[in-house]
């Protein structure tokens, strides 16, 4: 008993040094105003774009930084409403579906309706000038005449989808940009591969920079997850992007949050967390990710959430802490949609509930005397854990970086708690559990009286790991070696007999096995794997040159033979430009891998001759044989 009083009193402790919450001012309360959009102009006009189920526009101005609002235009129109964009105090541009947006010259008081052609969802604007802008959904719009005329940008792929996001002006040629891309081909061919096991829903999430003037672009890739629900760009070099992954029951999920300090080129991931009230002593956090993200400065910002969820940071994303007591409001109309932005200083919190709040005390920012940390590394036997997200007294959370290192900066003297903690659900239900390690210590109480580190924990498997194996043979059911082949993060290639292995795949998660060629394809193209009670070793792929190539060797007069072959192959080709104008005289032999890398290449074929190529040399395999544009294969077998 005197144990559980002393870990209360810990806890009272801890919580009342570090984490006296931020205090928030519910300012306007208009039930049935769905916000979509905060624009703040200037520190002098913040604006809220919101519409009502009875198809209302509104549109609430602040010229005191969210304290008082006023409705600045309020009328029915037929239509959706998807984001508001004001490059200056007149002009104001509101994107719509039914290929509309609503234009303004007159600071908002009166809305004229265009038509844009060759695109209906505009999902996306961003007006740099009262002439310059962009809108964006299953294409990108560009227009310099305030949408009198327009030029449209689309990555044209019959099999690869793109859907463009989050427009935002740089500079007036640069256009930044998020992109969903759903890839319709086989695994093998996705870039980059997924390297991850498969979870619902999640997708290639990608970051685009667009010269508006010249068309041309270039991808960075983010991460596979779920759902990428918002993207600030606090200046040229430093973006962030939040979100949702690893969703399960209910559309419960993890938060996500990247950052990238390097124009997009990279992206690492800065939150991730299941936030389940066991991480919290209890404490009832919504585990439905994140849906907006702002910055004040390169140290300040805020990301909130469904149902209440807000998380602030002040060493630039480094670290976040989960807001433990929301306004009343908040917690009695669990908003199912959230947004943030700030009016100069202050954050601004619109809802769909109709609820719009600001910050009036942010009792988190570090002062002068917080200028103390604690830092260590989470082990997995010799090498650092990565990805590990660690707590600080209950509601603050950092990720261990790619060897495993964590650090909590902005600390004062005083008592604290560190913990390791599971990032994925480990609650009371059995379907979604999911627990791959356990950290020793539990945590540390640490009196800090300086800067301080090596609060390691060391990571304690609990997977269970199985084996998978298979063969990958061609039509006539011999083995082929070399192929490539991937499942998640790992790899492997086939031997001298067509056989592949991966020995250690953790049971209980979705993965699939991927074979990869230039010049061969699969059925299936990939087997899907869920091992739970043992290992599998009846995968089988059956393999066969590429559409293109294979009908060039049937529609062909090539002789190959003998095939199977094992010292010598022989080859004859009858060539008549008239007739078979893929065959000149004097082309080329060559022979091939399965990788497509040319092996050897030998004196020139003429007409009606029986060319003899030593392959004694070639270890067993299947190999093509190109005279031409002419193909055929041939097996070696030892």
């Amino acid at each position: 008993m005197n144990k559980i009083i002393l870990f209360a009193l810990f806890l009272v402790l801890i919580t009342s040094n570090t984490h006296s919450q931020n205090v928030w001012e519910l300012n306007l309360n208009i039930p049935g105003n769905h916000a979509t959009t905060i624009v703040s102009l200037d520190e002098n006009n913040c604006y809220v774009l919101a519409g009502t189920g009875t198809n209302y526009l509104n549109i609430f101005h602040s010229v005191n930084k969210g304290e008082n609002w006023d409705v600045l235009y309020s009328k029915k129109y037929d239509l959706t409403l998807y984001q508001l964009s004001i490059p200056d105090s007149l002009h104001h541009f509101i994107a719509c579906n039914n290929s509309t947006i609503l234009k303004s010259t007159d600071g908002g008081k009166n809305f004229t309706e265009l038509i844009i052609d060759g695109i209906n969802q505009i999902r996306g604007i961003s007006m740099l000038t009262q002439d310059v802008g962009a809108i964006a959904n299953l294409s990108i719009l560009i227009t310099k005449d305030g949408w009198n005329t327009n030029d449209t940008f689309k990555i044209e792929n019959e099999n690869i989808h793109y859907s463009y996001r989050h427009p935002t002006f740089i500079n007036d040629s640069i256009l930044y940009l998020t992109l969903r891309i759903e890839d319709l081909r086989d695994l093998q061919y996705h870039e980059p591969p997924v390297d991850k096991p498969l979870i619902s829903g999640h997708v290639n999430n990608s970051f685009m920079k667009l010269n508006i003037n010249t068309f041309d672009y270039e991808i960075f890739y983010i991460d596979h997850f779920d759902h990428l629900a918002d993207f600030f760009i606090f200046n040229e070099q430093i973006l962030f992007a939040c979100g949702s992954s690893n969703s399960i029951s209910g559309g419960t999920c993890h938060d996500a949050i990247y950052k990238s300090t390097d124009s997009g080129k990279t992206w690492r991931r800065v939150l991730e967390l299941y936030s389940h009230r066991n991480k919290f002593y209890d404490h009832d956090i919504p585990p439905f990710g994140l849906q907006s993200i702002a910055f004040k400065d390169s140290l300040t910002g805020i990301a909130v959430g469904q149902f209440g969820k807000i998380v602030y940071t002040h060493d630039g994303g480094e670290s976040w802490t989960y807001e433990s007591k929301l306004h009343d409001s908040i917690s009695k109309t669990t908003p199912p949609t959230m947004l943030v932005r700030y009016a100069d200083t202050i954050p601004i919190v619109a809802t769909f509930t109709g609820y719009i709040y600001r910050m009036i005390e942010d009792n988190l920012v570090p002062g002068l005397e917080h200028k103390y940390s604690i830092s260590g590394r989470v082990w997995e036997g010799d090498k650092g854990h990565a990805g590990i997200p660690i707590s600080l007294d209950t509601f603050r959370v950092t990720m261990t970086d790619k060897d495993g290192y964590y650090r909590f900066g902005n600390l004062k003297e005083g008592t604290y708690q560190v913990r390791a903690l599971n990032k994925y659900y480990d609650g009371g239900n059995p379907t979604y559990y999911y627990k791959p390690f356990d950290y020793t210590p539990l945590e540390y109480n640490i009196e800090l009286t300086s800067d301080t580190t090596g609060f390691d924990f060391n990571a304690e498997d609990l997977r269970t790991f199985y084996k998978v194996e298979g063969y990958i043979v061609d039509d006539k059911g011999q083995g082929i070696p070399d192929i490539f082949l991937r499942t998640g993060s790992s790899t492997t290639t086939t031997d001298e007999s067509g056989r592949f292995e991966f020995p250690k795949i953790e049971s209980r998660l979705t993965f699939d096995v991927i074979p990869y060629s230039d010049v061969l394809t699969f059925s299936p193209s990939s087997h899907r794997i869920n091992l739970i009670t043992g290992d599998t070793t009846d995968l089988l792929f059956t393999a066969t040159p590429a559409t293109s190539v294979w009908e060039s060797a049937n529609s062909s007069s090539l002789i190959l033979h003998p095939n199977p072959a094992s010292e010598y192959i022989e080859i004859a080709v009858d060539i008549n430009p008239t007739v078979n104008r893929r065959v000149d005289e004097g082309s080329e032999i060559k022979i091939f891998n399965t990788l497509g890398e040319c092996l050897l290449t030998v004196e020139t074929i003429h007409e009606l001759s029986l060319q003899k190529i030593d392959v004694s040399h070639l270890p067993t395999g299947l190999y093509f044989v190109s005279v031409g544009q002419v193909f055929d294969k041939f097996m070696v077998i030892r």
